[in-house]
């Protein structure tokens, strides 16, 4: 059973609205680390191959070790994060995959740097599900997308970071201090994490727009609600049967699907197509990410906000039509032998690819009760990761090896074409389905309000 932790004091509207913020920004910075330490091994993997004499394919193993166990570890943390305490959950996670990453820096061989890159999927699946959960009781529904959008900025730039950090580093000191850099702000941001208070479930349900704290008589209420969280077989029965739910795991899947191949195999085709070092390529890699990060994600989640009082599909409509608009974007940027051409339309379709933040974090959560919220976090990283960013890049991998048949690929010519004929039709079909579950996200929000189940 939880622990009772009153929630933010009523009758003080600054102060509820000034601790949202504070907890926003902690989760902020954790979620920036997260991704910082994520994507150093894309920056580094040059060297890596190098040192292991490893091909394509094994590569993109060690981006699938890291999703596979991150994917099904979020299934146990999401669990405990619906019956537990949140915010420990989140400190655990960081403290562990912290600990992996200092691992991977020490690696010896190509099967101990394999394992401790799973590790690290272990440490990081603890965050994501109980992070999710613990925010948006911190803010009220109408600032949600918004609010998912700011955090998952921290995605962004810490992407960004860990490209040009990692090739910047592995080209002067080697591509193991690259990771060793991240262990230090980690063993910070988990002691931050234990120290944040815990909000009641349900309470950001009853916040007003303006964030005037929740009615006294949920407020003075503990954090362990009286209906207990169903078990979670029962669990994911009742958030699967959510047809716009169904939609978004779908949908999110795909869009995985192309994130994960592209950012891990972009520094690498820049690399071979132009000839650029690994500091170079990280850099460049890093800045197209990090402002198509921010932009779409803030972009998509303030106009689906803007649009959700008008249009209660607002959310699944902005993500359909960016991953509609990426597609020939890609198509265009993948052909292209100038960078004056690549990075522009590159740029472009990263905005649109990462519209779908904001927008598609808040409507899994709004079409379901708040005991189910952290396992429907759990779910959607399972299924997303497992069959979309998993495969992804060793799929990749392999089909730029088939391609090239153990000839050198010149100029990334076979890279560039597995890309090709992978990534656009992905999107393509994502968008598709997004406009497919339009017509059921009105009824699956309104059930969800029905009973105030916490």
């Amino acid at each position: 059973m939880a622990i009772a932790v009153p929630a933010p004091t009523v009758g003080a509207p600054s102060r509820v609205r000034s601790y949202a913020k504070h907890v926003l920004w902690i989760m902020f910075a954790i979620n920036f680390l997260n991704y910082m330490d994520r994507f150093i091994l894309p920056s580094v993997l040059s060297s890596i191959q190098k040192e292991f004499r490893i091909s394509d394919f094994q590569a993109g193993l060690l981006a699938t070790a890291f999703t596979l166990v991150y994917a099904v570890a979020a299934l146990p943390f999401g669990i405990w994060a619906d019956r537990g305490i949140r915010k420990n959950v989140v400190a655990t996670g960081v403290g562990l995959w912290s600990l992996a990453t200092l691992m991977t820096g020490a690696a010896g061989s190509f099967f101990s740097l394999f394992i401790s890159r799973a590790a690290v999927g272990v440490g990081e699946a603890g965050y994501y599900p109980a992070g999710t959960s613990l925010l948006v009781d911190y803010f009220p529904k109408e600032k949600r997308a918004w609010m998912l959008g700011v955090w998952n900025v921290g995605a962004s730039i810490g992407v960004a970071f860990g490209f040009a950090i990692g090739g910047l580093i592995a080209d002067h000191l080697g591509w193991r201090w690259a990771f060793y850099f991240t262990v230090i702000p980690g063993a910070i941001c988990t002691i931050l994490a234990f120290r944040i208070r815990e909000p009641r479930r349900g309470c950001g349900d009853v916040l007003s727009p303006s964030m005037d704290g929740p009615i006294p008589e949920l407020a003075e209420r503990p954090v362990h609600a009286e209906v207990p969280a169903p078990p979670f077989m029962t669990a994911v029965r009742q958030i699967l049967t959510v047809p716009t739910m169904r939609v978004a795991l779908i949908a999110q899947t795909m869009n995985f699907f192309v994130l994960g191949a592209a950012v891990l195999w972009f520094p690498t085709l820049l690399q071979r197509r132009f000839e650029m070092s690994q500091s170079k390529a990280g850099l460049i890699s890093g800045a197209v990410l990090v402002l198509a990060g921010i932009i779409g994600t803030l972009g998509g989640g303030w106009l689906a906000d803007r649009l959700l009082p008008r249009i209660p599909s607002a959310r699944l409509l902005v993500t359909g039509w960016a991953f509609i608009i990426s597609a020939p974007l890609l198509v265009v940027s993948l052909l292209a032998n100038s960078l004056a051409v690549l990075i522009p339309l590159f740029f472009l379709a990263g905005i649109c690819l990462q519209a779908y933040h904001g927008p598609m974090s808040a409507l899994m959560q709004d079409v379901v009760t708040p005991r189910l919220r952290a396992v429907a976090v759990a779910v959607s990283l399972i299924v997303a990761h497992v069959l979309g960013d998993a495969a992804s890049p060793s799929l990749v991998g392999a089909l730029s090896d088939s391609i090239g048949s153990g000839h050198k690929d010149t100029l990334g010519q076979h890279l560039g074409t597995a890309l090709q004929f992978t990534l656009p039709p992905m999107i393509l079909a994502a968008g598709i389905v997004c406009f497919l579950g339009l017509r059921y996200v009105k009824q699956d929000t309104d059930a969800a309000e029905q009973p105030m189940a916490v």
